[in-house]
């Protein structure tokens, strides 16, 4: 969604708030933040799978194992999967096989946070739309500049900032 950058956006304030912003401030705030650019991404996604399986006539298995991997089109978000399968098949004798299964998995999705009271302001998607493109992303030392965003919201700070782990385990 386009916004406007940030000599723009000092225009309409100047218009708004009766010359708060200098012809020299202007100017020196060139383009500016973009905000949704910080926080979005053109995400990847890969998925791999290995296995193994053989016998003779009264014996058989199969061993697999998958890797999947998925970004979250907002930073530090996405999914990981890993899972396993082990089968294994014994014909005992012409009426009785003893048949073995297993399964197991673990996954783990980042996800965004939010603020319970009030998610409009903390960890919202609508946060990009809401900061000034006047504040810069970084600070000079490079650490997120989290002093002056809309409520003191900062979307790609907030963002990072939660982990929900999901373990699955499964026989069969």
């Amino acid at each position: 969604m386009p916004l406007l950058n940030a000599t723009q956006w000092a225009h309409i304030q100047n218009d708004y708030d009766y010359n708060h912003f200098s012809a020299d401030e202007i100017a020196a705030l060139d383009k500016g933040s973009d905000w949704q650019d910080a926080m979005f991404r053109t995400a990847q996604t890969q998925n791999h799978t290995l296995s193994f399986n053989g016998g003779d006539a009264g014996t058989q298995y199969l061993v697999s194992g998958n890797y999947a991997r998925q970004q979250g089109i907002i930073i530090n978000t996405g999914y990981e999967h890993f899972s396993g399968r082990f089968n294994f098949d014994r014909k005992l004798y012409k009426t009785l096989s003893l048949n073995l299964a297993a399964t197991a998995g673990k996954s783990i999705q980042n996800g965004v946070t939010t603020d319970a009271d009030n998610p409009t302001y903390k960890g919202s998607v609508n946060n990009p739309l809401r900061n000034s493109p006047a504040v810069a992303v970084y600070n000079a030392e490079g650490t997120y500049n989290c002093q002056h965003g809309v409520n003191d919201a900062y979307p790609v700070f907030f963002f990072g900032n939660s982990k929900i782990q999901q373990r699955r385990f499964g026989r069969r």
